[in-house]
């Protein structure tokens, strides 16, 4: 009986595992858009390694001819931001391709190599006038303060006088605003709207209504002079920013959305970007790469017809997280046969439970991961939740600890035991203590960066969820004795920090309420809240 009720937990315990990733797989229908081609897409080459910073990087011409080949069958054009790395041979493979170009050049401060690029730039637009359709002599310098108003002013002006094609600058739409006598040095004024990147980020449901709103204040603004939207576009992966969250349907939807608004308005448009960007990430943080309609490897992420899957991959994920389950499980059979019914049911769960985040786990490492650095950590935080999983499940298979024990070793006594070997009593409880004080330690350091310098910093919830849930589940008996102080002040600590990152970042981010949550959830032992146990009240009262 006790075979079959253990084989009946598991299977349901793996249909509502399987549910969980389903979810996260179902097919969302969205607005559909004609799929003829898209008006223009921001062309950057780079992949792997590759990175715009290095000054001695040629970007391969069979690599862009490969892009851009990819491209044309989607886009009408394509802009690019500099003249550097290879990026001066765009418009000659565009033109036997049929495309457009928006002919950029990078304007910063160095003066030397300012004049370089507007030269390169009024060459090419000479050589192919009837490929490029503009130069755009600047992106951002204002939003960067690189310069001053009248001193790019200058400079573009100087573009204009030789440039046979019309001559533009790129900015955030509040730096126009701000600049609006500017206008008189272009042929057309070219804005960026991100909702996402906005001072007070837009969610989602009303971003596309932001476009349109701002796309009205512009025209006000600057009347009769030609209006280009050059970036407008939304994550598919990284840290929400307030209710703007980036995923996959939401960057499909906005898209979509977007494009059906344009077209129906007449509004001329460039979609950023056309592939992801691993340099950005060290820049921008993990959203920074993730801009791209196409992933590194060149696949499509989506159509602009037709459902979209937030997680193409969610049976694969669903596999993985039974079969994992399922072999910790066998592992501690025996352990399971001399439970109770009461005490195995959620054992089974739990196991599920924990193999559900360490594949949710795996799969956050993987994106957000970058360098050898970020890979350390991003493997060691993998690591430290399947190591705790694999104690907790240990512990909660084996025979009840006594009540006046604490399950979990002070910090103290696991350092003092460091480099000698743990006894098979005492094994248990130090691997715990262990385990916790690491665990404890990384979501501080963690929640006191998202505290003092969060913008670029991802929310790492699935990697602290066993953990955290864990440890809380083993009750008093998780924390350490509330006289070793450091344990009490860290715990403490974790705790303000994740109630300050949960009033920093406003109760429409999703992302920072679970880490806050998942914070508080692995503080709490240690903040010296939880009723003593008898043990520990004995021990104070004879110390």
């Amino acid at each position: 009986m006790t075979r079959w009720a253990c084989l009946l937990a598991f299977l349901f315990a793996a249909a509502i595992a399987a549910g969980y990733w389903w979810l996260q797989g179902r097919p969302v229908m969205l607005l559909d858009v004609p799929a003829g081609k898209l008006r223009c897409v921001s062309y950057a080459p780079f992949k792997g390694d590759q990175t715009p910073a290095d000054p001695g990087l040629v970007v391969p011409i069979a690599q862009m001819e490969a892009d851009l080949k990819l491209l044309s069958a989607r886009f009408g054009c394509v802009r690019t931001y500099s003249v550097a790395n290879g990026l001066d041979e765009v418009p000659a493979i565009a033109k036997g391709l049929g495309l457009k170009v928006l002919q950029g050049a990078w304007i910063g401060r160095d003066t030397a190599r300012n004049a370089g690029e507007i030269k390169t730039a009024v060459e090419l637009a000479r050589a192919y006038p009837e490929v490029i359709r503009a130069l755009v002599i600047g992106n951002e310098t204002l939003l960067r303060r690189e310069l001053s108003a009248d001193q790019l002013g200058a400079l573009i002006r100087a573009a204009r006088a030789t440039s046979p094609v019309p001559v533009t600058y790129a900015d955030v739409w509040e730096f126009w605003l701000r600049n609006a006598k500017l206008a008189d040095s272009v042929d057309f004024v070219t804005i960026h709207i991100l909702p996402y990147w906005e001072d007070m980020p837009i969610g989602i449901d009303h971003a596309v209504d932001h476009v349109r709103a701002i796309l009205a204040k512009v025209k006000e603004t600057f009347g009769a002079k030609p209006l280009l939207v050059g970036e407008v576009g939304w994550p598919s992966a990284g840290r929400a920013r307030g209710p703007a969250t980036p995923s996959l349907v939401n960057q499909a939807r906005f898209i979509r959305g977007f494009i059906a608004f344009a077209e129906t308005n007449g509004v001329d448009y460039n979609v950023i970007e056309a592939f992801d960007q691993p340099w950005k990430r060290a820049q921008e943080g993990t959203v920074g790469g993730y801009w791209g309609l196409y992933d590194e490897t060149r696949t499509p992420k989506f159509n602009v017809t037709g459902p979209v899957r937030e997680n193409p991959d969610w049976l694969i994920h669903a596999i993985l997280s039974i079969g994992l389950a399922a072999a910790a499980l066998l592992l501690a059979i025996r352990r399971l046969h001399a439970l109770s019914m009461r005490s195995m049911i959620p054992c089974i769960g739990a196991a599920m439970a924990a193999a559900c985040a360490l594949v949710a786990t795996a799969r956050f490492v993987a994106v957000t991961s970058l360098g050898p650095r970020g890979w350390i950590f991003g493997l060691a935080g993998l690591a430290l939740s399947a190591a705790t999983a694999c104690a907790l499940l240990l512990d909660f298979t084996s025979p009840a600890a006594p009540a006046d024990r604490p399950r979990t070793a002070p910090m103290r006594a696991v350092l003092d035991r460091l480099g000698r070997p743990w006894t098979a009593r005492q094994g248990p409880s130090l691997t715990l203590g262990l385990l916790q004080g690491v665990a404890v330690f990384a979501a501080a350091a963690i929640s006191l960066a998202l505290v003092f310098d969060p913008r670029y910093r991802d929310f790492p919830i699935a990697m602290f969820l066993v953990p955290a849930v864990g440890f809380l589940a083993l009750g008093p008996r998780a924390r350490a004795v509330t006289d070793a102080r450091e344990e009490l002040w860290l715990g403490r600590i974790l705790a303000i920090a994740a109630i300050v990152i949960a009033i920093q970042e406003g109760p429409d981010n999703w992302q920072a309420l679970g880490w806050s949550a998942t914070a508080l959830a692995l503080a709490l032992p240690w903040c010296g809240f939880l009723p003593a146990t008898r043990g520990e009240r004995e021990g104070r009262a004879t110390a």
